[in-house]
């Protein structure tokens, strides 16, 4: 019995260390197998990389399953539902570590100017990286503007891949390992994507505080898989957005983990936090106004001790200072002004709704993230409001930048520090259903009505044959875009629909239009490809017998919208032909509502405005084309026509005037 007892006690100590080392092993080895594509790896299970990867991935999770069931049962539990969460989204994880040794891109976009600060520290001991640019492919040599956290961070990995590339030259193998090349590239993507995984587990745990760990579970693996994070994780890692979301959610984490923080050495913990995710983008260190004003309301006396999580992020934020002062020559020159950055342009509206990468359209899950915020401010009215508050405050810096679509990007990449927010969110709103039961029952009964009345309405206009088959794909297409053209697309409203409104036009034109970078100058033909810019007012595009595209007006007025980079000096020139039953005509037009002089038009020419600056605004324009005569078709010989044509418009094209003139 004694012996039985001993063996069981000197098990308890050599069998949790076994575990820790043979994970430590496997996730050293799938970091090896990734970084020297299957060379250097330890007990290879195929010649096949992808293959033997997967295997020691599987490998890794069954140690992970051990450790964590020998812990349960060591303590005479069973698994808690956070550690089988956390098991599900590891192996979730694993299976997205395979898909980016697979598929992702090594140094994409930004990724270049991040990797060359890390390899200039590493291997050349300074910051001048001219010579790094050398070797690294990037569009220009910008890495001084960029912040320096994410290279830091990645310094271990790096070192890593290193110290293997040079074992792996000792046993002969022909390797590189000059700091240049597939192995670098690929573990500096895999710090990313490292803390990536360690800030959804961490999400994870704080969400199951306020939630059940199912719900947080499946609130977090569709708020990851459903917006951008999965694509800066797993394919372009390299870009800085997994290490902000990570370094972000450790410090919002720890906060509400230790909430209310009592202790100095709490308060140290967290600056340090807050400076970390600063360092990696520097609107992180913003969210350190949420513990400060949580503790505020607690008590002002108590908002003392948080003065030292204001020191510690600054002391944490050093390196930042250190690089501006090394790069640009003072310790405070933020590059603000290569990014755009002022603060007296705000593009909300843009940054939510544009289709050009707005936040709400490119991720609708954050959609009813923000929903369930405010569902949540019902139930913890503080944090509820806190996290709205935070997320506020990165719509106030994200639209303060000239490119706030953050040029080419998959979805609101820059929102990675609000995650947290919208997993919570998302969470309370799953909840809200869950409760209601009524609530999805009632959506379906009237999605069945309303496709109900688009049948009838498709049979009553013909374009279903009453005693044929019936394609229901096709009736699937038609419904979705009649529906589409009226209410627009869902998660870009209200925004679509005021919009609108405004212009007196489809809601579709919102996506095509709102947020347009804008152009210079503008020509176009009304053929197809004009459907972006017009308004109301118009037919279809036709085309004569030679060949030309135009659309004739319809009715009294019509529309045209034109986005612009500026307001200046321009000249209108619209190549027209009046309608027959419309002789002789007169055309007038407005330009932002502003009346110009009428033009008089008897036969086919060119019609001309010169148009003052004053009359413009950046941003979409709306030209309004007036006619003093219109005449419908049906009353001249043709009774199936019931438009009223003006003119027919063949070009138009709005020029600069130059300055100099």
């Amino acid at each position: 019995m004694e012996s039985t007892q001993l063996e069981q006690l000197r098990s308890k100590r050599w069998l949790p260390k076994l575990l820790l080392a043979g994970v430590a092993l496997e996730c050293l080895n799938l970091f090896s197998i990734a970084t020297t594509q299957g060379v250097l790896q330890f007990f290879s299970f195929s010649a096949n990389r992808f293959y033997s990867f997967g295997v020691h991935a599987v490998i890794l999770w069954l140690l992970l399953v051990g450790r964590e069931v020998y812990r349960a049962r060591s303590e005479r539990r069973g698994l808690t539902h956070l550690q089988i969460a956390s098991l599900a989204m590891l192996a979730v994880c694993l299976m997205g570590a395979l898909i980016y040794f697979q598929h992702g891109a090594r140094l994409s976009a930004d990724g270049p100017h991040y990797f060359v600060q890390a390899r200039s520290i590493l291997f050349d001991g300074d910051l001048d990286f001219s010579n790094d640019y050398q070797r690294v492919k990037a569009h220009q040599p910008i890495a001084e503007r960029y912040p320096v956290g994410t290279a830091l961070f990645s310094l271990p990995f790096l070192l890593v891949a290193h110290l293997l590339l040079l074992a792996g030259k000792t046993l002969g193998l022909v390797v590189s390992a000059d700091g240049f090349g597939y192995s670098y590239e690929t573990a500096f993507g895999l710090a990313g994507y490292f803390f990536g995984v360690l800030g959804l587990l961490a999400v994870l745990r704080v969400t199951s505080q306020y939630v059940s760990v199912g719900m947080a579970t499946l609130s977090l693996l569709t708020a990851w898989v459903s917006s951008f994070l999965v694509w800066y994780m797993v394919l372009e890692p390299s870009m800085p957005h997994a290490m902000s979301f990570a370094w972000a959610s450790f410090f919002l984490c720890y906060w509400l983990y230790k909430r209310p923080l009592s202790r100095k050495q709490d308060w140290i913990v967290l600056g340090c936090l807050a400076g970390g995710a600063a360092l990696v983008r520097w609107q992180n260190g913003v969210l350190l106004v949420l513990p400060l004003l949580d503790t505020l309301l607690d008590s002002p006396r108590s908002s003392v001790r948080a003065l030292w999580a204001v020191l510690a992020s600054a002391l944490c934020f050093l390196p930042q200072l250190l690089f501006w002062q090394l790069t640009a020559g003072s310790p405070t020159t933020m590059p603000l002004a290569e990014h755009g950055v002022t603060w007296d342009q705000l593009s909300v509206w843009q940054v939510l709704y544009s289709t050009n990468r707005g936040l709400f359209p490119w991720n609708p899950v954050f959609y009813l993230g923000v929903i369930g915020l405010f569902l949540w401010t019902r139930i913890s009215p503080r944090l509820g409001s806190l996290f709205i508050t935070g997320f506020l405050l990165q719509i106030f810096f994200n639209s303060n930048v000239a490119i706030w679509w953050a040029g080419w990007s998959f979805g609101g990449r820059r929102f990675d520090g609000c995650v947290l927010f919208f997993v919570v969110g998302v969470a309370v709103f799953f909840q809200f259903l869950r409760r209601r039961p009524l609530v999805p029952i009632i959506g379906l009964c009237v999605f069945l009505a309303l496709w109900n009345l688009s049948l009838m309405t498709q049979l009553r206009r013909g374009d279903i044959p009453p005693d044929q088959l019936t394609s229901f794909r096709s009736v699937s297409v038609n419904n979705i875009q009649k529906y589409y053209e009226r209410f627009g697309f869902p998660f870009a409203s209200p925004a679509n629909w005021l919009f609108a409104r405004r212009y007196e036009v489809s809601p579709e034109k919102f996506d095509r239009l709102f947020g347009h970078e804008g152009y210079g100058n503008f020509r176009t033909d009304f053929d197809l490809e004009s459907e972006t810019f017009v308004g109301r007012g118009w037919g279809k595009p036709e085309m004569n017998i030679r060949g030309e595209w135009f659309r004739w007006s319809s009715g009294p007025q019509s529309t045209f919208l034109v986005p612009l980079k500026q307001a200046r000096d321009y000249e209108l020139t619209v190549l027209v032909r009046p309608y027959e039953g419309a002789l002789s005509n007169q055309v007038g037009l407005r330009v932002n509502g502003h009346l110009q002089l009428w033009r008089s038009l008897t036969s086919s020419g060119v019609l001309r405005w010169p148009l003052e600056q004053t009359l413009w605004k950046t941003g979409i324009n709306e030209l309004r084309f007036e006619y003093e005569k219109t005449a419908k078709p049906s009353e001249t010989g043709s009774p199936s026509n019931s438009r009223e044509p003006g003119i027919a418009v063949y070009r138009l094209e709005l020029i600069a005037v130059p300055d100099n003139e």
